[in-house]
């Protein structure tokens, strides 16, 4: 029995680490994957900035120059009505750019993080499934009537013998060698 329960735990330990080690290369595969798409919508959200940017300069352009055009039209262009409000408008023109780009550079941050985010899930979701790992061997070790003070008690064993070693097996002579 007891050959048939080592068997047994050394089986099922194999196929534990083995579905460990599958599930963790899943993992990096996976948060690859999520990297390579998060890259793909950043470009994506680079390429909407950049054209809400232009359409931002090209209105601010366009009502400039309708600005410049009625005063010409008008025989007005010298006034200061006219001369103010072309200026706000460049101006307003100027925060519209500057708000996009300031917008950009939140939706990067924001995206840095939700990449850290999802690492550190799949670094938690490794963890816990190499924990898992453990609570089952030790579950079943348990249910097998073993317990840590016996699973170490060779150690106390040894050591209250005054034995230099702590092998189960082997014993440390004076001299250094082993002996056993």
């Amino acid at each position: 029995m007891a050959a048939l329960t080592t068997i047994a735990l050394v089986a099922g330990s194999a196929v534990a680490a083995g579905g460990t080690l599958y599930s963790a290369k899943q993992q990096r595969k996976a948060a690859s994957a999520q990297r390579q798409a998060a890259t793909y919508q950043k470009q994506q959200q680079q390429l909407a900035r950049s054209r809400a940017r232009r359409d931002a300069i090209r209105q601010a352009r366009l009502a400039h120059a309708s600005s410049i055009n009625s005063g010409a039209n008008t025989g007005t262009i010298g006034s200061s009505g006219v001369q103010g409000g072309a200026g706000s408008i460049l101006s307003q023109g100027a925060s519209n750019v500057s708000f996009l780009d300031e917008s950009g550079r939140i939706a990067d941050m924001a995206s840095e993080q939700l990449g850290k985010a999802r690492m550190y899930t799949s670094r938690a979701q490794t963890g816990a499934a190499i924990a898992s790992i453990g609570q089952q061997v030790a579950g079943w070790g348990s249910s097998q009537g073993g317990s840590f003070g016996d699973a170490f008690s060779w150690i106390r064993n040894g050591a209250s013998s005054g034995k230099a070693s702590v092998s189960p097996y082997r014993t440390m002579a004076p001299h250094g060698g082993w002996v056993g």
